[in-house]
């Protein structure tokens, strides 16, 4: 049995891997990390990370300003 510690370490890493792919300005929004995440994390853990309003939220706004980032980069 895992315990509740080990549980939160496994939440830290995937919020920290999901934010890195975000603010790599290569994704559109929360949906398109979703996958990756699964690929890594398995789906049950993924979802229990997404189901969480405030999380995609957060994800979607990081998605968006780093694309910001690269088109004034670009130019």
């Amino acid at each position: 049995m895992k315990s509740k510690h080990s549980a939160m370490g496994v939440k830290d890493y995937m919020l920290r891997y999901a934010r890195d792919l975000a603010d790599s300005g290569r994704y559109t929004d929360w949906r398109a990390i979703e996958e990756l995440l699964r690929q890594r994390y398995g789906e049950e853990q993924s979802d229990r990370l997404l189901n969480d309003a405030s999380i995609r939220g957060e994800l979607d706004r990081r998605c968006e300003n780093a694309s910001k980032n690269q088109q004034q980069t670009r130019h």
